[in-house]
């Protein structure tokens, strides 16, 4: 029997927990200490070494598991102390922490990043532009791997291609968990690429520092015995579900934005080369692009803002496969189709690939084009239920079927969008998200998707 006390490795802490041990032992009360300093912002000077910060925590997992087994005290310091020499950690924050009664923190204000903020909220190691989460979490992983803040000037962890790692990426108090996981997305396929070997992989808000948004990674290096201790049960309330990466590995999922290859075996004539309509196409997809901003504006007034980034996602695929596109109008319609559901997603992508499909099914039937358009409208109803005049896409997209199938040519098709769709400024919502929202969020505010129509409609119409 005895106490062990784990201290992070701060003067005021040491001399406290000093004391508390010091009384102990004159009760009688065997003691051991050990002191955890992980911390990986600033090189090693003077007497006061490197701070403590959340790798502490594997240090209590690891010495808690030891205790439990039941080991004298000598040998659970001892794992204590081999943990706490094998972890390293490095934090980042873009805010400080607000302490109760205090006034805010501003030393961070703007447009400012710290690396290798303290837990309490002292300085780093420096300040720097707000950046990237790919980008913070690379430079976390770069002051433990490699900056030469070791003694000696090397870096502070040797990590070897047959070593096995524990990763913990800790919230520090604020960070929601979507941030966390694109933090760990990157930390992930990093290491990976270094040929680090990480066995294990733990998140969450473990070492916070109140209201502080902001991360700290942690690294600690498991031999077998370790590792066995790290993974041991425990009924800790806070402890997170620690994820075994040992199989299978980190995959690099290819950019579902890239052009597919599924048309790589065509050997017929391409879409491109029959020139006007791979123009009108690709002017119709960079007229979106463009627009991505004002769709944005108007489906933030009436649904959940992301009509601009859909359609730009969906028009990029389009520019990127078309030149796999086939030159026969059944095929490349089939093309659009293929590229909008590989990319869009959402009610936007589900209504402009079904009427993609529709329409190149009526054009193999024998369909002119502006009966197909109508076709391929018609699917649209009766898969979604809308009809005219709810403020959908429809609003733009039937007038303009109508004026195709009434034998008028892309600018009169391009005109009957634009009514259309600003028509729809006057309509209640009656379809979709927009119908949950009171109509005084948009009024005088066009439907994005019905615009998106139009602008497409009209870029086309334009090319020669």
């Amino acid at each position: 029997p005895g106490c062990l006390l784990i201290v992070k490795n701060y003067t005021g802490d040491r001399l406290n927990f000093g004391s508390a041990m010091e009384q102990a032992r004159a009760g009688g009360i065997k003691c051991e200490m050990v002191i955890v300093a992980d911390d990986c912002a600033l090189p090693e000077k003077g007497i006061t070494g490197r701070r403590g910060v959340a790798g502490t925590l594997l240090v209590h997992k690891v010495a808690g598991a030891a205790a439990r087994e039941g080991l004298p005290l000598e040998q659970v310091a001892e794992a204590a102390r081999a943990t706490a020499s094998s972890v390293g950690t490095m934090g980042v924050a873009l805010t400080g922490c607000t302490l109760p009664g205090a006034a805010p923190n501003v030393r961070l204000e703007g447009d400012r990043v710290e690396i290798g903020l303290g837990i309490h909220g002292e300085p780093g190691a420096r300040q720097q532009a707000w950046g990237k989460a790919d980008t913070l979490a690379e430079a976390a992983l770069a002051a433990i791997l490699d900056a030469p803040t070791g003694p000696g000037g090397v870096p502070y962890m040797a990590v070897h291609p047959s070593d096995k790692i524990a990763v913990m990426l800790n919230s520090l108090g604020a960070t929601s968990p979507m941030e966390m996981a694109v933090l760990s997305r990157r930390l992930l396929s990093s290491l990976a690429a270094r040929g680090v070997t990480v066995v294990r992989f733990l998140s969450g808000p473990l070492m916070t520092s109140l209201d502080m948004l902001g991360f700290s990674v942690t690294l600690l290096i498991l031999d077998e015995r370790r590792l066995t201790l790290f993974d041991a049960s425990t009924k800790a309330p806070a402890w997170p579900p620690v994820a075994d990466l040992s199989t299978p590995p980190v995959a690099v999922l290819p950019d579902p934005l890239a052009a597919s290859d599924a048309s790589e075996s065509y050997s017929g004539p391409r879409l491109e080369q029959q020139g006007k309509v791979a123009r009108q196409i690709r002017a119709a997809a960079e007229a979106l692009c463009a627009a991505e901003d004002d769709l944005t504006r108007w489906d933030v007034l009436c649904g959940d803002g992301d009509c601009g980034i859909t359609m730009k996602r969906g028009a990029l695929k389009v520019i990127a496969d078309l030149p796999s596109y086939p030159a026969d109008p059944v095929a490349y319609t089939a093309g659009v189709a293929d590229s909008v559901k590989l990319s869009m997603g959402g009610t936007s992508g589900a209504i402009i690939e079904i009427f993609f499909r529709a329409l190149s099914t009526a054009l193999a039937s024998g369909a002119s084009p502006g009966d197909a358009a109508v076709k391929g409208v018609e699917a649209i109803k009766f898969y979604g239920g809308a009809t005219e005049g709810l403020r959908t896409l429809l609003d733009a997209l039937s007038p303009a079927a109508a004026a195709l199938a009434r034998g008028e040519d892309l600018a009169g098709a391009a005109s009957a969008a634009e009514a259309g769709a600003e028509a729809t400024k006057s309509m209640a919502a009656l379809a979709g998200r927009a119908n949950w929202v009171n109509q005084e969020s948009y009024k005088d505010a066009p439907d994005p998707g019905a615009m998106a129509v139009a602008i497409a409609l009209r870029a086309m119409a334009s090319q020669p």
